[in-house]
């Protein structure tokens, strides 16, 4: 049981890390402005909505490869991790970015294409775990 729980909060922490290692990416093609006040959520908000839609491409994919990668590694480190515990992962992750888009005030767009990719994405870790298993 311990196990488990460790495992599955370490597949969050790499959900986070290769979601932030996409985003770290996406700062190169849409860096901040140096005069931004980061600590100023309306701030981040207003600079936000001037992005093109361009600019989700990477988080959208940081997303879905985040999960993935969640699901992947509690599938595979986990050898009694089922189907509904990895979605369950894939659910606390949607309610992150729920969160995350209410702070922060994405597009629709982003929200409905965005949204499913959580759990879509730890769902394809838990298949890919799978078929490596398998091999």
């Amino acid at each position: 049981m311990m196990r488990k729980v460790l495992f599955t909060i370490l597949s969050i922490a790499i959900a986070f890390f290769v979601m932030l290692a996409f985003e770290f990416a996406n700062s190169f093609f849409f860096p901040l402005p140096e005069t931004l006040d980061r600590m100023n959520l309306d701030a981040v908000r207003a600079f936000a909505q001037t992005l093109p839609a361009s600019a989700y491409i990477l988080v959208l994919l940081g997303w879905f490869f985040g999960s993935c990668a969640a699901g992947w590694a509690l599938s595979r480190y986990v050898p009694t991790a089922t189907i509904v515990h990895v979605l369950l992962i894939g659910g606390l992750l949607t309610l992150n970015g729920v969160l995350n888009n209410l702070m922060l005030m994405h597009p629709l767009w982003v929200n409905l294409l965005g949204l499913p990719l959580f759990v879509i994405g730890t769902y394809a870790g838990y298949i890919a775990a799978q078929r490596y298993e398998h091999r």
